[in-house]
């Protein structure tokens, strides 16, 4: 399966955005999660409201200010607590995942990284 230099899991996020794996998984070109820049930066509250109208969930669990300018994103599917430092060392704003537990929340939030936890 080739590689996919796009953000499918949203609409607004182009090809553009320069999506890459962050660490490899066992398909050699594809890891477990993504990271790219939105067109324009935006609130963690906004965001989160787009995530959750796309996701078409009713709640989700947010980690950071409201107000927080939003650029950078990391996303991995499912329990991505194992990703917290690289999306730090890649920059992230937010790191939209799942699953995530009290201790990785306060492990992001020490280290000024957004969370949001879709289930």
């Amino acid at each position: 399966m080739p590689a996919s230099n796009s953000c499918s899991w949203h609409r607004s996020i182009p090809a553009s955005a320069g999506c890459k794996p962050k660490q490899r998984g066992t398909i050699r070109a594809l890891g477990l999660g993504r990271i790219g820049r939105l067109p324009q930066p935006t609130t963690l509250a906004s965001f989160a409201e787009r995530v959750k109208q796309t996701l078409k969930t009713q709640a989700l669990r947010l980690v950071g200010p409201a107000d927080r300018k939003i650029h950078k994103v990391a996303l991995c599917g499912g329990s991505g607590s194992s990703l917290l430092a690289e999306a730090v060392r890649q920059g992230a704003d937010v790191l939209v995942t799942g699953d995530v537990k009290y201790h990785d929340a306060r492990n992001a939030e020490n280290q000024n990284l957004a969370l949001i936890d879709a289930g």
